[in-house]
C-alpha cells in the first residue's frame, strides 16, 4: 500500500513539475513574439501595460525570472503607443511599490515630459510641471548613475525649464523630411528612431543599379583570350 501511495504522489509530482515547465516554456515563446512584434514595429495595445491579455496577467511567481522582461516590454509598449497616462503614475508611486527597473524609470519620466506639455498655460506652472519631470530623472540617475540617455534628458529639459523660466519660447526642431514619408511603417520616431530616406532635392533617376549576373550568363560571355607573351629577362 505504501509503495502505491508513493508512486502516486512521485506521479503528481512528476505532472505538476511538468506543467510547470511548460507554462514557462509557453509564456518564454509569448514573450519572445512580442520582443519581435516590437522590433518589427507591429506591437499592438495588447502588448501594453493596461493590457488584460492572459499571457501579461500573471504574478510575478507565475512569471519568474521572465517578470522584469516582461514589465519592461509593457512599459515601452505602452510609451511608443502614445499612452502616457498610464505611464506617469509610476514615477509618483515610492516605497517598495515602486518600480525597481530603470528601464520602466526611463519610460515613464519620457511619458511625464510628454503630457508636461510646456509650451501650455503661464511659465510658473510650466516650470513646475517640468521640475517634476527633472525630478524623476534625477530619481532614476539616483538609481542607476550609469544610465546615459538618462542624463542627457535630464540636461535638455534643464535648459527647457531655464529658457521658460526666463520668459522665452523653447526651440524646437523644425519638421524631419522622414515624417511625411508613406510606408507601412509608423510614421516619425520609434524605438529605432526616424526612418532613412534619401537627402532632400536629391534625384534618384541619376542612380543606378547593378544586378549581379548569373552563373551561366557570366560562363556564356567569358572570353579569356590568349594574353601576350612575357619574354623573361636576364
Amino acid at each position: 500500500m505504501k509503495t502505491i501511495a508513493g508512486g502516486l504522489l512521485l506521479a503528481l509530482g512528476l505532472i505538476a513539475a511538468g506543467w510547470v515547465s511548460w507554462s514557462q516554456a509557453e509564456l518564454t515563446r509569448r514573450v519572445a513574439d512580442a520582443h519581435l512584434r516590437l522590433a518589427t514595429l507591429r506591437y499592438d495595445s495588447a502588448d501594453a501595460i493596461d493590457s488584460t491579455t492572459p499571457a501579461w496577467n500573471q504574478r510575478r511567481w507565475q512569471m519568474g525570472a521572465l517578470a522584469d522582461d516582461v514589465e519592461r516590454h509593457r512599459a515601452a509598449v505602452t510609451y511608443w503607443l502614445g499612452r502616457y497616462q498610464a505611464l506617469t503614475p509610476l514615477i509618483e508611486v515610492t516605497g517598495p511599490l515602486a518600480p525597481q527597473d530603470p528601464a520602466v524609470r526611463f519610460a515613464a519620466a519620457n511619458a511625464a515630459y510628454r503630457t508636461s506639455n510646456p509650451e501650455a498655460g503661464d511659465s510658473k506652472t510650466a516650470v513646475e510641471r517640468l521640475d517634476g519631470v527633472m525630478q524623476a530623472y534625477a530619481d532614476l540617475l539616483r538609481m542607476d548613475p550609469s544610465h546615459l540617455d538618462a542624463a542627457y534628458n535630464y540636461e535638455y529639459i534643464a535648459r527647457v525649464r531655464d529658457t521658460i523660466a526666463k520668459g522665452k519660447k523653447p526651440m524646437h526642431a523644425g519638421l524631419n523630411p522622414t515624417d511625411t514619408i508613406q510606408a507601412d511603417l509608423p510614421v516619425g520616431l520609434t524605438i529605432h528612431g526616424r526612418p532613412g530616406a534619401p537627402p532632400p532635392e536629391t534625384n534618384l533617376g541619376e542612380f543606378k543599379t547593378l544586378t549581379p549576373m548569373k552563373f551561366e550568363e557570366r560562363e556564356e560571355q567569358a572570353d579569356p583570350g590568349r594574353g601576350t607573351f612575357q619574354r623573361r629577362r636576364g
